[in-house]
Formats: C-alpha cells, structure tokens, sequence
C-alpha cells in the first residue's frame, strides 16, 4: 500500500464497452440528513480509530457536533481539503487469517479509521449502493444488496454438474487476485468511474481520500511510525468495497469480448450462460480444454494485471478439469499455472464437486461447527447465556452450508447433539438428568412454548425456500434456468405456501406448479403424468403445440381416460396473457417470501402456549426468564421428580420441612415462602393475591398475567413476582448444596436489591441524572 505502481498498460475503455449512467446526482453536498444516517450507521463499541473516540461519542453528543462535522465533510465536496491528511489516518490490525500465521501474508491488515473520514465514507457508500448494481454485472455477487455469496456457487456447482453429466470437455479455473484490495491501482480505478460516468467532482473527492491517506500498524497494541498509502483500498472503509468490485468489471468485460469475437471459444455446456463469476478477489472461469483458451486467458490476467495492479495468484490458480479422458491438459497448463486439481475441492468456503458430498467433505463443516461448542466457552456462561450463543453464533455457522445444502439425517443428529450438550452441560454430554426439557420442545418457538433455539432442518428448509421464490419473482440470478439446491419436501412447502397468477405461462411449470385453479395437474391427474413424455414443460410450451399430451396414447384404463378427459376439460378454459406470470407468498402481508414466515409455517400444527410465552416478554435477566420457562413446565428437580425418577433425595421441603417437596408448594404453599410473599407484596402495595391461593404453578402465572391495572403496573408485578420465585429457588438451593439458610425478611432485601439493579440497567439515564 505504500509503494507506488508504476502501470505499463492502460485498457481502450471505449472499445471495452462498459456500462455508462448519469451519476451527476452522487455529486450534489451533503446534507444534514446524509451526515445523521451515516453518524446513526456507526456501530457504538466497535474498536476506535486514532481518535479515540467510538461511535456512541458522535450519537449521544450529535447536537453539539453536527455543525462542525457537516462543515468538514463539505470540505471535501468543495475540493477544500488541504489539511484532510490529518484526519484521514487508521490503526491497521493485523488479523491472522488461519491458526499458526506467522508470515505477513497470513494476515489481514483491517483499517480502524479516524471517526470523521469514516462518516464521509459512509455517507459516499450510500450514495453509490443505488447505484452499484446497475454498474456491475450479474456474475459479481459480494457486497451488492439483493445479491448473495451462494448465486455464484450455485451457478458454478450447476455448471459443473452439468459439464460431467453431459460428458462435455471443460475445464474449471479458480483464481485468486494476489493481495488485491492492497495492490489495485488508483489511476486505473479512476479512468473506470471516468468510463462508467463518475463525473469529475466525484473522482476528484475520490482522490482527495486517496492521497491523503496514512496508516500506522499496531504490533502488540503499539502503533508503529506512519506510512503514506500509494496504491490499495483500505479494507474497513465502508466505500472501498464498492469500489474494488467497480474495479473488477473490466476483467469480465474483457472475457465477455473475448468469447463475442471468438478469442475464446464457446462454451458447450448447455446452462453456461456466463463464463466467469466473482465474488471479491475469489474467481471462478470455465474455458474448453483447448491451447488457445489457456493462451487466450493467461494473456488477458496479465494485461488486466498490468493495467490495474490486480494479478492473479498463479501459486493458489488451479485447474480443474471435467470430463477431459484422453485431452493432454498439463501440456496446456504448463504455460498457466502448475497446480492441477481434481474434485471435490472448495469454492467460497462450501465443497463443490461432480457429486453430493460425501461424510469426508461435510466434516469441516462439522468440525467448525464444534469449534464453536467448545466447552471452554461455555464455562463461565449460565444457561441462559448458552442459549444466547448459540442461537446468535453456533446455528448460524452451520446455516451458509445448510443452504446451498440439503442436510442429511446424520448431520442435523450431530449437530444437536453438540448443541444439547452445549446448552444443558457446556463441559459433558447431556444425558438422563443433565437435560430438563425435551430438545423437541427446546427448539419450538418461544410462542409455542419453546427456547426459541433454531430447529436446524425446519430453519435451512425455510432458508432454502429463497432458490425457488428468486426462479420465480427475479430473472437477474447467475444461475437462473439451472437446478436449485431443493428437495422434494422443500418443493411441496413451497407450493403450500404460494399461489400463481399465470400470465403468458413461460414461468409456470405445467406439471408441478398450483396454477390451474390453485392445483398442480400432476395432482388432478397423477396416472397421466406419469404417462406423460415431457415432464419439465412449462405453461406456454405445454399448450401452444398440446406438448403435454404426448405418451398419452398408452392410456388403457377407464380412471386413466377420465382424469385425462377431466383434465382437458378443465385447460379449455385457460387463456394466456402477454403478461409475465406472477406468484404469492401467501403467508405474509405484503405477499413476498421471508424465511422468518416459511419457518414459522412449519409449526402451524402446535399449540401456543400464552403463559410460558409471556416470561420472555417480561422486563427480567435472562437466568431468571429461564427458570421461569423450567418452572412453569414442572422440570426442575424438585424432590417429587426426584423421586419419580427413583433417585436420592429428601422428600420434605427444605424451606419449611412439614410437606413433600413439589414446585407448587415450592413456590406458593410453604409457609417460609408464604412469608416471602407476604413480606414482599406488601412492600410493593399488595395487599393480597388470588393466585397465591392456588395449587398450580401455571394458575397462579396466568392470574398474575390477566390481573387488572395499568399495563406498567402489571410488568412491574410479573417482575416482582418472578424474582420471588427466582429467589425461593436459591434459597431452597443454598439450603441443601451450602448449609446455609437467609430469613424471610433476608430474603426480601436481596429481591428487592435485584430489580433496583435491573431497573438501573433498563434505564440508565434516569439512573445518571440522579
């Protein structure tokens, strides 16, 4: 980054074709509007840059500062930057990139900027993320909204599976551009947007950043001395990445060219639509297994290389060929590169292969899933914080695998296994005793009476139900026309969930989808379509020339002839439009599929469970809400379930020692408890409660949820009364594990000492300005 790049070629920008918009508008000052949302957008704690100061600084004294801060940034639209090189510095961290990094190159170097330059990228980001997707093409899928990591891997799989099923020659290159947001050239950079219709104040705001930029490295927490940068894009600046995916445009146009003027020759495969795709520095190319492709590739790398900085890796390019028996590849290679490959290997962190993986190639998945649950990391946690990690950081790492994937049985078994453990016994393996609740249960939603902790089959279903809503409703996805990663099961939920509107037919499929009346005609007539010769047709091509009724003449069957006969009857009555067809996600309001609602469909057929629900809307800490949860199903280990399991115990209550042990008598009827409540309801203006007259722990909940009264009375009394039996818990727990015991009056004063802390907690201004 502080060496400068000395470019020895430059690319014919006009020959090359490239998208040009009207972006005058990305040049207009900033208002205060733009500074507000991009101050709003910097995360309170993350690391601070030089400055020292975080994010929550700028939100909490906006109104002191916003004049100040519109002024600075508006130096920079007005070219009035000479002293911007004393705020545009950062912190490099460097973050090891594998375990054991040792070398430079093992490392990440990520930017902690200085707040202001940061806020002035932000807001240039915002500017041009509307904009960005119409500049970059189809195959580029990172950092554009809408776009996802997995449309390039879904493409690429496709294409592959396709070449191998069809015997079709082809070869798979999967490049990796050496150091590139470090490396990319700035001149290069700006006769890019120069072609793509940046205007000139935008560039020159551009540069201004650019060659005022400095960086210190931090080597143990210790900045080390300043270097100016001369080439590279900071990777933490909110812009850059925008940038770097503009940068890479040229490369594909330039392989398009290629193939339009037969430098490279076509490709045979029947779904490569596209010959390259892009995600970051990460590119996959499909090239015949000819000497003139690999010449034709190799020699546009390198004036692409020359022109922008930006080299392929030859150490980490790999080849791998498909269906090539009996084709020399390695003399073909040999002027390219020197690793050839074979499948299955890794493409974006998922395997990718002519075949399913295999238990082998799905174990590091496995394996850092594990790394996850190490029993490390949840020492020091209580269950509720369990429960928090894993829901936020475990499940989510098997979700990138899980949706390009159809998990097996062995995997999902697994996987719970491991967060069971996790969740019940951080250390050992939840067995007999260690696990209170079913992990059926467990992982049904809170609503339902649940932990709300991700069903990992019904989530990834939901999850990959996005294939089959983006075929339908978008026509821009790299892998459109090629097989979506969906199970029949998966497919079947789908169409529960939607309804179509055909319109010219050319989307529907004729057999399969629910658009003849809201029915599929594979499910009015199944004896014809398995008679039927062509099962893939969609609307328009099954109807235009009566497609769909060839193979039919086998029929020999009177049901055969009358679901034929009713079928007929009923397409009699279909007309196309010149409209596109349109389909409903039927689930939600506004008729378009999110994996939060295809989730939730898939419990529709349990009941809600309104008491045990309500504790986790309930203003308490997270241990409590989670005794709640146990205590309101019965699964703690009082002295009856103890007994019921025949293991050791004490049949009394500890509390009072005249009654068996039981959570209701626990909780309400033991006359040290009822002290408590005594004690405590009266403190808090209470002069009596009806549920403390009852015999069942769910009762007694309910009472207190419906009870009348202004609703900040009525959680102020949900919260009372479930420390009160969070409380009695410990007591009875201090009693039997330490041999000790607290008087009622005792008892009360830690109650009350709790809920001023977590009153404290939920209101720290209030706190503040006493």
């Amino acid at each position: 980054m502080g060496t400068p790049l000395s470019r020895t070629t430059t690319l014919n920008w006009h020959a090359l074709g490239l998208p040009w918009l009207d972006l005058t508008h990305l040049e207009l000052p900033f208002s205060k509007q733009e500074l507000r949302d991009a101050v709003t957008d910097i995360h309170g704690e993350k690391a601070p840059g030089p400055d020292g100061f975080t994010g929550a600084f700028y939100k909490r004294c906006w109104p002191t500062i916003k004049g100040d801060l519109l002024a600075a940034v508006n130096c920079v639209h007005s070219l009035r930057a000479q002293n911007w090189r004393i705020v545009n510095t950062a912190n490099l961290a460097l973050l090891p990139k594998k375990d054991g990094a040792r070398d430079t190159c093992d490392f990440r170097p990520i930017s902690l900027m200085h707040s202001v330059p940061k806020i002035l990228s932000k807001m240039l980001a915002a500017r041009l993320a509307p904009e960005i997707h119409k500049l970059v093409s189809h195959n580029q899928s990172a950092f554009i909204r809408g776009r996802s990591i997995q449309d390039n891997f879904l493409y690429v799989q496709n294409v592959i599976k396709a070449a191998h099923s069809e015997n079709s020659p082809l070869v798979f290159l999967k490049l990796d551009m050496a150091k590139a947001f470090d490396s990319v050239s700035w001149s290069y950079l700006l006769e890019v947007m120069e072609a793509m219709g940046f205007g000139q104040r935008w560039r020159d705001m551009v540069s201004i950043i650019f060659a005022s930029s400095s960086s210190r490295v931090l080597l143990n927490g210790s900045p080390g001395a300043p270097f100016v940068h001369r080439r590279g894009l900071r990777q933490g600046d909110s812009v850059s990445p925008l940038l770097f995916i503009l940068a890479m445009e040229p490369l594909q146009r330039m392989l398009t060219m290629a193939t339009e003027r037969a430098v490279l020759t076509p490709l045979r495969v029947r779904v490569a639509r596209l010959r390259s795709g892009f995600y970051v520095d990460d590119a996959a190319l499909f090239i015949n297994p000819v000497a003139q492709d690999f010449a034709a590739v190799h020699a546009i790398l390198k004036v692409f290389g020359d022109a922008s900085g930006l080299w392929a890796n030859i150490a980490k390019t790999v080849a791998y060929p498909i269906s090539c028996s009996g084709i020399n590849i390695e003399s073909m290679w040999s002027v390219f590169g020197r690793i050839l490959g074979s499948f299955p290997c890794q493409y974006l962190g998922l395997p990718i292969g002519l075949r399913k993986p295999r238990r082998a190639e799905v174990q590091p998945v496995l394996d850092k899933f594990a790394g996850k649950l190490a029993p490390r990391k949840g020492r020091l946690l209580n269950r509720m914080g369990r429960l928090v990690y894993i829901n936020s950081v475990v499940t989510a790492t098997a979700t990138f695998f899980l949706t390009a994937f159809p998990p097996d049985k062995w995997l999902i078994k697994k996987m719970d296994k491991l967060r069971r453990n996790f969740l019940w016994c951080a250390e050992d393996e939840a067995v007999g005793r260690k696990c209170l609740v079913s992990w059926k249960r467990v992982c049904a939603p809170k609503r339902l009476g649940g932990l709300g902790v991700k069903d990992i089959l019904c989530f990834t279903r939901a999850l990959r139900l996005r294939w089959e809503w983006f075929w339908w409703a978008e026509e821009d996805r790299p892998w459109k026309g090629t097989a979506t990663p969906c199970d029949d099961t998966d497919r079947q939920l789908f169409s529960s969930c939607t309804s179509i509107e055909l319109g010219d037919g050319s989307i529907a499929a004729f057999w399969t989808d629910r658009w003849l009346n809201g029915e599929a005609p594979l499910h009015l007539a199944p004896d014809i379509f398995k008679l039927a010769r062509f099962k893939k047709l969609t609307v328009k091509e099954a109807l235009s020339t009566a497609r769909w009724m060839q193979g039919l003449q086998r029929l020999d069957s009177y049901e055969q002839l009358c679901q034929f006969v009713g079928l007929w009857e009923k397409l009699q009555s279909v007309n196309l439009s010149y409209q596109r067809d349109k389909i409903k996600w039927n689930i939600t309001a506004n008729g378009r599929y999110s994996a939060c609602s295809a989730y939730e469909i898939q419990f529709l057929a349990r009941i809600e469970q309104p008491g045990i629900a309500r504790v986790w809307r309930c203003k308490l800490e997270g241990k409590v809400k989670f005794y709640m949860w146990l205590l309101l199903q019965n699964r703690n280990w009082t002295a009856d379930r103890l007994q019921a399991r025949g293991w050791p115990h004490n049949d009394s209550c500890r509390l009072c020692d005249q009654a068996p042990e039981t959570a209701a008598h626990l909780t309400l009827q033991c006359c040290y408890a009822r002290q408590v409540w005594h004690l405590a309801l009266g403190a808090n203006g209470w002069v009596q409660n009806d549920g403390l007259s009852t015999t069942s722990v769910s009762e007694w909940w309910r009472i207190f949820c419906t009870h009348s009264g202004a609703t900040a009375r009525i959680e102020a009394d949900l919260t009372l009364a479930a420390y009160i039996a969070w409380h009695l818990w410990k007591e009875r727990n201090r009693r039997v594990f330490e041999d000790k015991e607290l008087t009622p009056r005792a008892v009360v004063n830690l109650i009350s000492d709790d809920i001023k802390l977590l009153n404290e907690a939920l209101n720290p201004s209030t706190t503040a300005e006493r």
